[in-house]
């Protein structure tokens, strides 16, 4: 007679690896680094909230979940990016540091993170688009607060301050060309632009306090 042999499906199968779910968090994250992807593939106005969902094989509707549209989400990108620059600054300087140490510290960190992620940056910052609203605004924290330890280190006037730490931000995209070139080093042009920077500062405060000549 013969026998009926039942299988269990359910049973494990010894070659089937889990997929972990993705939390919140990570999901959002993951929204973000597809759409940087994008952006330096393509370029931001490539990003939409169907193609960064198309890139994280997910449904399009998920991505709301996170943001709200499109604009949300490269303000984000954006905003996380400044973030890490920052944390690379903190957990570069010690908790006492002079001004002199503070600038060549941040030059260093900015140039390194251009060589690092140059192409998604300069999408993000010089490109066209709404991102423009949320890139100003972050660079322009960055100039008030730079303007604000210039004006205290040199005793320039707030205004003056101001338009130095701008010419000088200015100026750090020549020094990433020189680095992108290889003429130099990214730590020899580093403290090169350090140098002239504080030159620069320091002659413009001698200027206006020995009765130079005033715009």
């Amino acid at each position: 007679m013969a026998t009926d042999v039942k299988t269990n499906s359910a049973s494990p199968d010894p070659d089937h690896v889990p997929r972990s779910r993705l939390s919140g968090a990570e999901r959002r994250e993951r929204f973000l680094d597809m759409a940087a992807e994008i952006i330096v593939e393509s370029g931001v106005s490539a990003v939409t909230m169907e193609s960064v969902a198309a890139r994280s094989n997910v449904d399009k509707r998920l991505g709301y979940r996170y943001f709200t549209n499109r604009d949300d989400l490269i303000g984000a990108l954006v905003e996380r990016e400044f973030e890490v620059m920052r944390q690379h600054v903190h957990q570069e300087l010690p908790v006492i540091t002079s001004f002199e140490e503070r600038l060549r510290v941040n030059a260093r960190l900015w140039l390194a993170t251009i060589a690092k992620r140059g192409p998604l940056l300069r999408r993000l910052l010089y490109g066209e688009g709404p991102h423009e609203h949320y890139a100003s605004t972050i660079l322009n924290a960055a100039v008030a607060d730079w303007a604000a330890m210039i004006a205290t280190e040199t005793g320039l006037d707030a205004t003056v301050a101001e338009v130095v730490t701008r010419m000088l931000l200015a100026a750090m995209s020549g020094a990433v060309d020189v680095m992108q070139t290889g003429v130099k080093p990214l730590d020899e042009v580093a403290d090169l632009y350090s140098t002239i920077a504080l030159a620069g500062m320091r002659a413009v405060a001698h200027q206006r306090y020995c009765g130079g000549p005033r715009g």
